[in-house]
């Protein structure tokens, strides 16, 4: 935040769960989504369990968990390995994009950006300002 006099001239927010996407929905679903490509029905909770981690991570902390490993093992005969998990990882980039293009981008209800549409397969959406107004 800088000050200039008493006017405030700039606010940074970490979008993703504080402006947009409450909480964090978009990465929960790709977790689902990539583990169930794979075969692995894994839960939210399981999904959200590592949340905080780098994605990488966090998908190798998922595929770790006992019941995630277990039915990895039932399929695959054998446990995840780097390669999965970075194939995986790998998947869910543009994955997430478009995740949050096509449904996770409604603003949270009090912040003052709208969203603009510019198409969920093209180039996604963005959050456009309103416009300024003088306090008299």
């Amino acid at each position: 935040m800088t000050r200039v006099g008493n006017q405030l001239k700039a606010v940074i927010f970490d979008w993703a769960g504080v402006t947009v996407d409450y909480g964090s929905r978009a990465p929960t679903e790709v977790f689902i989504e990539i583990f169930r490509r794979r075969g692995i029905d894994i839960t939210s909770a399981e999904a959200r369990g590592p949340m905080g981690l780098a994605k990488r991570d966090h998908i190798a902390a998922i595929a770790a968990l006992p019941r995630i490993a277990a039915q990895w093992h039932a399929l695959h005969a054998r446990e995840a390995i780097d390669q999965d998990v970075q194939a995986m990882y790998e998947e869910s980039l543009p994955l997430q994009k478009e995740k949050l293009a096509c449904a996770g981008s409604e603003v949270i209800p009090g912040v003052g950006f709208q969203k603009q549409s510019v198409g969920c397969a093209s180039s996604g959406s963005r959050l456009v300002p309103p416009r300024a107004t003088r306090a008299s």
